[in-house]
């Protein structure tokens, strides 16, 4: 089963992390605990470890991004298991920017005019 390698919060203070250079590449086998990107933050550089043994499937996150903790940066895989990629952040606000539009015309065109929601207060 596919497992995300999350980056985590190594201080009370820390809020994100910068990735720096990527050890392992996609298709690269690997040992739990084992080093797959070196992290900077604004107090230390460290090296996250993967969670799990497997193939690293996907790398979401490329060298010199910097992301927040929890954000998921790759995913780990068992030998032979086929994990499809996740959406990219383009994509996904491609989709909220349309979910946004979509509920301005419903807040305008269906709520704003006195409709059956309004009279229920879905809204």
């Amino acid at each position: 089963m596919a497992k995300d390698v999350v980056l985590p919060q190594w201080g009370m203070n820390m809020q994100d992390g910068t990735l720096t250079k990527w050890l392992k590449r996609e298709g690269d086998s690997v040992q739990q605990g084992e080093p797959l990107v070196e992290v900077e933050t604004a107090k230390i550089n460290s090296a996250l470890e993967a969670p799990t043994a497997g193939i690293v499937a996907h790398i979401l996150i490329p060298e010199g991004q910097t992301v927040a903790i929890g954000t998921v940066v790759a995913i780990i895989a068992a030998p032979g298991e086929q994990v499809a990629r996740p959406a990219s952040i383009e994509q996904l606000q491609k989709y909220f920017s349309v979910a946004r539009r979509l509920i301005d015309y419903m807040e305008y065109h269906v709520i704003g005019n006195d409709s059956v929601l309004r009279r229920l207060k879905v809204a």
